[in-house]
């Protein structure tokens, strides 16, 4: 018999040198360059944001463009892009609806949030569904994770009653943590050679008993 040496693919933060880079989700999230010339709906009565995204959706589907930021407001104004960075006041929300998502995959979606005086909301939905709701009250990156409904679900951000400063928005899909125990043989493990094959000594015995109930 002889032993053999064979190194796994490392791993840290679920990221190892097999995986690919994590697709961006989101457009224009960094700069926020086409916030200020996007769509703009204002002094929207009633529930927001539900009542926006239901203008949006035909028979169930949603018409957002895809890839395309939409803002909406209950009051006579909307958010808008400053030094590469969009500004919430109360009561004032941004739409994207996002692309090339797996059904039933999960995402983080991160916000650099530089002022945030009370909280943001973020909804997740597929066509005007509600699937997933959350709430932000902190500043720097927050991260929220949610699971795709669709291959297009749309995510709204919304300040409730807060003024808000959100430096870059961010969507990819999670990193798993591999579970330590090998199945697939393809995973990209590499046979290394040795000096020499060692041999290990082997020995083996069979005990002579009658009553099995009475052996280990």
């Amino acid at each position: 018999m002889s032993v053999q040496l064979i190194v796994f693919p490392q791993y840290f933060d679920g990221s190892g040198p097999l995986s690919s880079l994590a697709s961006e989700l989101v457009v224009d999230g960094i700069d926020f360059n086409t916030v200020n010339t996007s769509s703009s709906t204002q002094s929207i009565s009633g529930a927001l944001p539900q009542t926006f995204v239901n203008t949006y959706t035909f028979l169930g589907f949603s018409i957002f463009t895809i890839n395309t930021w939409y803002r909406f407001s209950g009051v006579a104004s909307e958010v808008d892009e400053s030094s590469g960075a969009i500004n919430f006041s109360p009561d004032e929300g941004i739409v994207q609806r996002l692309s090339s998502l797996t059904f039933g995959a999960t995402y983080d979606l991160t916000l650099n949030i530089t002022s945030n005086s009370t909280n943001l909301k973020v909804y997740q939905y597929k066509g005007n569904v509600l699937k997933s709701t959350h709430t932000i009250t902190g500043t720097g990156l927050q991260t929220i994770s949610f699971n795709a409904y669709s291959t297009a679900d749309v995510i709204v951000i919304y300040s409730v009653n807060s003024t808000a400063i959100i430096e870059s928005v961010s969507c990819s899909a999670s990193a798993s943590t591999p579970s330590g125990v090998f199945t697939d043989l393809s995973n990209g493990q590499v046979i290394c050679d040795l000096y020499e094959d060692e041999d290990i000594p082997l020995s083996l015995s069979v005990d002579d008993f009658k009553n099995v109930a009475e052996k280990v």
